[in-house]
């Protein structure tokens, strides 16, 4: 781990100290995530400029430019269904890399409900990670099972991005416009009772709940899951004592299977 001094205006570091304290997070970490993000837009940036200069006038039709991205996956191996909404004729290499700039961030597969939007997690999402999964009141009922330090942050979010990468579905992280993370909701490729099935999950801060927004989430992460895999089921493992969370998963369709799974209760839909 390297150390980086960055100087700046005594107004300028104040500004800087309220906005980190504001977010939840450390002076140090808000200004690593800023650097990288900042490292990344320039990036995309310079790729669309040289794209631009390079056009040689040739045009491509959307359902052209869709077809070459259904067909090979992003950086992380992820292979996305993009959504064919707003979409207007693209040209030549400056589409292609507007295109890929979206595609690699994962922004293809984004849902959007009434009041919110979901999207893979990425690089960065660990501080939102770990404010919520920190929180005890987020486990009222088994505080003991709140996340202890940062490093179980980065090693959920990086096995989070893993089930992207290997089979193209996964948990969302979940906004609330203008850009406020409120909570995780999705479901990943698992296996009950020798079953193929898809395993939900959801998990939100404490200040967003009671809005409905849980429900509202994970039913739009459902009904994209299902149409991508109409095979598999959707089950939820939930502990006796977690009634809210119970409720919501039968709000959502699923029913009691079994109550002596080794984990829980198993729901079913």
């Amino acid at each position: 781990m390297s150390t980086i001094t960055v100087e700046l205006p005594d107004e300028s570091a104040v500004l800087v100290r309220k906005f980190a304290d504001s977010e939840g997070v450390t002076v140090s970490d808000f200004a690593r995530s800023a650097i990288l993000e900042k490292i990344e837009d320039s990036f995309d940036l310079q790729e669309l400029h040289e794209a631009i200069s390079e056009d040689n006038g040739e045009r491509f039709s959307i359902d052209e430019v869709l077809e070459e991205l259904l067909a090979r996956p992003n950086h992380r191996g992820v292979f996305y269904r993009p959504e064919r909404q707003n979409l207007q004729e693209l040209t030549g290499k400056a589409a292609e890399a507007h295109f890929e700039a979206l595609y690699s961030k994962g922004t293809m597969t984004s849902l959007t409900t009434e009041r919110l939007a979901l999207r893979p997690p990425h690089d960065g999402d660990e501080d939102a990670v770990f404010s919520i999964h920190s929180d005890p009141r987020t486990y009222q009922h088994r505080p003991e099972l709140a996340m202890k330090n940062r490093d179980e942050a980065f090693e959920l979010l990086a096995a989070w991005q893993r089930n992207w990468a290997e089979d193209g579905i996964g948990y969302f992280v979940v906004f609330r416009e203008p850009a406020e993370i409120i909570g995780f909701t999705g479901l990943r490729f698992s296996e009950e009772q020798g079953q193929k099935v898809l395993n939900l999950y959801y998990r939100f801060a404490p200040e967003a709940q009671g809005r409905g927004y849980a429900a509202e989430a994970a039913a739009a992460a459902i009904d994209w899951a299902r149409q991508t895999h109409p095979e598999r089921p959707v089950v939820a493992i939930i502990d006796p004592s977690n009634a809210p969370s119970a409720r919501l998963a039968e709000k959502l369709g699923l029913h009691l299977q079994t109550a002596d799974h080794e984990q829980g209760h198993l729901y079913r839909r």
